[in-house]
């Protein structure tokens, strides 16, 4: 592996980043409701949130499904 891949997952795999970002991101997700509330509506807004902790969620295990070496679910390949 190289330098690069090697310090992000041991970031990512520290206990006390992880407890200080949690709170960051509930924190700021009020901030931005707040903000957003007055430019569009509620569907839109949960829409648009869905979609991006979906795209973040799947950047994040993709690189551990590769490592892994799980099927994506396009392949066809038994669930059992």
């Amino acid at each position: 592996m190289n330098q690069v891949s090697d310090s992000r997952n041991t970031a990512l795999s520290s206990p006390y980043l992880l407890l200080t970002l949690a709170p960051l991101f509930w924190g700021g997700n009020a901030v931005v409701g707040k903000l957003a509330a007055t430019e569009w509506n509620a569907i839109e807004f949960t829409f648009l949130r869905w979609v991006f902790a979906v795209a973040l969620i799947g950047f994040i295990a993709r690189s551990h499904l590769k490592k892994t070496g799980q099927s994506s679910g396009r392949t066809g390949g038994n669930c059992a």
